[in-house]
């Protein structure tokens, strides 16, 4: 039923919008019926927006009222009457202040629904519909007068995954008011229950695209650099027995892999093969990233073949040839239709199909088809539920049986066939069983020997791999069931995975226990060379596609890194010995960083510098063109991140290189960015050592170089910028920084912060303040309670969250800090606890732990008191009056941060204008938000990352000047002979 107030009007927006991108906007607050998009004809745009349910309209005012568009902010209200003002009118914002206040819409009966009980006064139906998302799509949602409430939710699954996670959690309201709440079962007598209370909330939303709820979603089309075959060869749906164990009952496909001689001729490559990283099977929703009903899965084996050394043909490519197997359509989320040969056409959840089958790939593809269609596609598959498998491929139209067989594939294609009407959506192809030369391949014909039955080549049909290549596909979603298989292939080029790009491989070694993850192919000077090449022909498409669409991709990122924050922080932490519970902020500072970057502001300034002459100027911003990026190991997808959102939203396409000890985070991104819309072609993501570097630098073809490393590789970097061209390097650097504690600091806030600037990541951060400077009149009282709390710092495996410290990245690594301490210690420090090589047990024995080493009585001719350690070892520093101080902390050739803990204002400023830092924290440390430039003043670098100034850094300023009078003439007369000094 239509409910009063579910339409709303959405001014000021681009006059290129589409209605895809419209929908991108309010596509997370609800259901949308229709979108209608008005004005144009040079001026902004304007849309109607109607949703199912008026409660939803209501969300996406308040969510998207005043965000920025293409730099315009828009207008959203609810419209009231038939019209524009004047003819009915648009309300404006004092028209839908109080909505909240009334009843939302009539209850949507799905027979999915949850009672909730223990709601605290305050709840509403808005709070409890937020606080429920996470199980499913929500139909409805209401609150009562006795502290309990209902959902409804559009699929069984959901109702479950409600019970499972949700019962017995913290519930809070949008007035702060937090309770436990219980979830059970709604039986249908409780359908009635009591009357609503009162739904008034005032909850306060982010006014911009980053809305860190955002569900928008990318329309990527395919890119693909093979085209594909007119006639596809066909399948191996041959029947196998079940082995499910799950109480679901789980069909069974041919688990076998099939060999290249079973194989169809039809080796088509998808172009837009979107990879992602889905989590472990209790979290299906996450794992399948919010596909939805009539999407279908393709699952694939990889056929043992030779891999073709051919630059092209591997990068066209991400896998070597797979070979689609099996297919079927989602219901919802989690659960599908599909045909098997063991059970024919069932129900079930994907996850389990995925357990039983094993397949190397899974991809989802979405249908560019309207919703009704997609419902009605699967009403039709829900229909033949009970028919059994057609193991003779024949085609539909002449099966006489009154339930017919039906086979994988062709239960879809005719699920939609017959949701629109008998006609076609997916195009048949011609079957075939033969190999290149024609010959029936003998699995095919043992296959029909075995089924007496004649060999249907040439007939018209269906295959699993035909619907990658449809017209049709709005998104093809990748996903590998294994998710260490990325440990594999680490370079990632043209949107595809690549693997051997050069003959020089190294070990790629777990920091956490020693073991070998995979031998990392290092790029040579020929791929390189290709790598630039690509992505320099992609940088003019990216470079003209609309703020919005940008937005759009960034955002969906953004979504992506929160909702799989554990899988990706376990990788990471695997990779680079980081304590997990550091690895999942750092995704979540991704996370931010690219929602940020996602409403940048590229506008330049208008200048009308002479106006009565009709002269006037404005600035604009320009991308470069190919962006070099070389990235860190402490900090692998942040500092990715950093480098890689700032430039590519400026319209840059990127090459970024990661440190061979931590390569994995940033190849992630890159899939993440794939799957989320991003042209091939613009984000690259090539493995390399030094020389790779090098060789990139040098290139003609990139045009701006930003490097996180130590100085004396900035310098060489620095030096290939400069050596055949003059191209600009951004330079974040290394630091030797000082942490100071005033004698009126609160101690133990002071000792929380020294600890977090020298050992939060196994004090392997650029910024950390290795010396802490301490009043001597508290040097007693603080030492005591440093050493105190540092002796509880649990040291141990990365992936407990239990453990503080983790591993340091590298054996030799390792034993380099472990000689800074022990140098000291020769020349008359005093070792207070820690700077111990350990030797955990078990699997973790051979892992690289360091525990965290607190030195006292320092001096500068120490190496330790002069030079960036990069590890766990935190030097205390007597000093006499802010003086000393302040010399101490300046008295070095870095520049990169400073500290002090303070509750004296004017001491605090006395030390934010002295020292000769980037960055200062005051009572606090190691801080970072995406909004606040990030780099270093002296030996630790120029030019900033993180906020609008990393805008400037991968950007260029346009001035262009204009002279509207409609004529010219030469000021001054100075070609007129007649003027002269006199």
């Amino acid at each position: 039923m239509r409910s009063e107030g579910s339409k709303i009007y959405v001014g000021n927006l681009p006059d290129d919008i589409r209605e895809r991108e419209v929908e991108d906007l309010f596509y997370k607050y609800g259901r949308i019926r229709n979108i209608k998009i008005r004005g144009r004809h040079g001026g902004p745009a304007f849309a109607f927006v109607e949703f199912v349910d008026s409660r939803d309209a209501r969300d996406a005012i308040q969510g998207r009222d005043g965000i920025r568009v293409d730099g315009s902010r828009i207008r959203v209200e609810m419209v009231k009457g038939n019209g524009p003002r004047g003819r009915g009118g648009f309300g404006g914002r004092n028209d839908y202040q109080d909505v909240r206040s009334r009843r939302g819409n009539y209850r949507q009966s799905t027979g999915y629904s949850v009672r909730v009980s223990g709601l605290p006064p305050s709840g509403s139906w808005q709070d409890l519909k937020d606080h429920m998302r996470s199980a499913g799509e929500i139909a409805f949602a209401d609150v009562y007068k006795d502290g309990t409430g209902v959902v409804e939710f559009r699929s069984p699954s959901a109702v479950d995954k409600a019970i499972d996670e949700l019962d017995n959690s913290e519930f809070t309201s949008h007035e702060k008011e937090k309770s436990r709440i219980q979830i059970s079962r709604e039986s249908k007598r409780d359908h009635s229950g009591s009357r609503s209370r009162s739904r008034t909330r005032s909850r306060s939303r982010s006014r911009t695209l980053s809305d860190r709820r955002s569900r928008s979603r990318s329309h990527s089309h395919s890119h693909s650099r093979s085209p594909s075959p007119k006639r596809s060869r066909s399948r191996s749906d041959s029947p196998a027995k079940s082995r499910s164990r799950t109480r679901t009952r789980s069909p069974s496909v041919d688990r076998t892999p099939r060999s290249a001689s079973r194989s169809p001729k039809s080796r088509s490559r998808s172009g837009s093969r979107d990879r992602c990283y889905g989590s472990d099977s209790r979290r299906t929703k996450k794992m399948f990233f919010g596909n939805s009903i009539g999407d279908i899965f393709l699952l694939s084996k990889f056929p043992n073949i030779t891999k073709n050394d051919n630059f092209e043909a591997t990068v066209a490519a991400s896998y070597p040839q797979a070979v689609e197997f099996h297919c079927g359509i989602f219901i919802d989320n989690e659960n599908i239709i599909h045909s098997t040969p063991q059970d024919g056409v069932v129900e079930g959840k994907l996850i389990d199909v995925i357990k039983e089958l094993n397949p190397d790939k899974l991809d989802i593809l979405s249908v560019e088809q309207p919703t009704l269609i997609k419902e009605k596609a699967v009403g039709w598959a829900r229909e033949q539920i009970g028919c059994g498998y057609n193991y003779l491929f024949t085609p539909f139209n002449e099966i006489v049986d009154e339930k017919k067989p039906i086979y994988c594939s062709q239960l879809v294609v005719e699920a939609y066939k017959n949701a629109n009407d008998g006609s076609f959506i997916f195009e048949e192809i011609v079957m075939r069983f033969t190999d290149d030369k024609g010959k029936v391949l003998q699995f095919w014909v043992e296959y029909f020997d075995k089924h007496k039955a004649k060999i249907p080549d040439d007939k018209l049909g269906s295959h699993p791999g035909q619907f990658k290549n449809s017209k049709y596909k709005k998104m093809l979603k990748t996903f590998l069931q294994n998710p260490n298989s990325i440990f594999s292939t680490l370079n990632f080029v043209s949107n595809s995975l690549v693997g051997n790009v050069g003959s020089k491989t190294i070990p790629l070694i777990s920091p956490r226990d020693g073991s070998i993850l995979s031998n990392l192919s290092l790029a040579d000077q020929e791929f390189c060379n290709k790598t630039i090449s690509i992505a320099n022909n992609s940088y003019e498409e990216w470079k003209k596609l609309s703020l919005l669409k940008k937005s759009s991709i960034f955002l969906n990122v953004g979504r992506l890194l929160r909702e799989n924050v554990n899988l990706i922080a376990k990788i990471e932490s695997t990779d680079n010995g980081k304590p997990i519970r550091e690895a999942i902020w750092d995704v979540l500072s991704a996370a931010d960083c690219v929602e940020y970057f996602a409403s940048a502001d590229l506008s330049g300034r208008h200048y009308p510098y002479d106006q009565a002459s009709g002269r006037s100027g404005y600035t604009k911003r320009e991308p470069f063109g190919v962006v070099c990026c070389i990235g860190a190991w402490n900090y692998p997808i942040q500092t990715a991140m950093w480098k890689i959102a700032p430039a590519l939203i400026c319209g840059n396409s990127v090459i970024y290189k990661p440190s061979p000890l931590s390569p994995v985070s940033p190849v992630i991104l890159g899939m993440l960015f794939e799957y989320s819309g991003l042209p091939s072609g613009v984000l690259n993501i090539i493995q390399g050592d030094g020389e790779c570097g090098k060789i990139l630098c040098l290139d003609k073809d990139i045009s701006k170089v930003s490097f996180t490393g130590s100085v004396s590789t900035g310098k060489n970097i620095l030096g290939y910028c400069s050596s055949k061209m003059i191209k600009p390097a951004t330079m974040e650097l290394g630091g030797k920084s000082s942490l100071i504690i005033s004698e009126d600091a609160d101690i133990k806030s002071a000792v929380y912060g020294a600890m977090m600037a020298n050992f939060f990541s196994q004090g392997q951060v650029c910024s950390n303040a290795s010396k802490v400077l301490v009043h001597k009149n508290i040097l007693p009282q603080f030492t005591k309670l440093v050493v105190e709390e540092t002796k509880k710092l649990v040291i141990g495996d990365p992936l407990s969250l239990k453990t503080h410290i983790g591993a340091c990245i590298s054996l030799d690594h390792m034993n380099r800090v472990k000689n800074y301490i022990d140098n000291s210690i020769n020349l008359g420090a005093t070792k207070l606890c820690g700077g111990d090589i350990l030797k955990l047990e078990n699997e973790l024995s051979n892992g690289y732990y360091l525990s965290p080493c607190i030195l006292t009585n320092v001096d500068s001719t120490m190496k330790a008191y002069q030079e960036e350690i990069f590890g766990p070892v935190m030097m205390i520093i007597p000093y006499d009056d802010d003086e000393e101080a302040l010399q101490i902390a300046n008295e070095t050739i870095y520049g990169l941060a400073a500290g002090i803990f303070t509750k004296d204002l004017k001491r605090a400023n006395y030390f934010i204008d002295n020292l000769v830092a980037g960055n200062v924290y005051v009572n606090t440390y190691n801080d970072t938000a995406p909004q606040l430039p990030f780099g270093g003043m002296k030996q630790s670098g120029y030019g900033r990352e993180q906020g609008h100034a990393a805008i400037e850094a991968f950007s260029q300023i346009k001035s262009v000047y204009l002279n509207t009078s409609g004529e010219y003439t030469l000021p001054l007369n100075i070609w007129n002979n007649s003027w002269s000094l006199n």
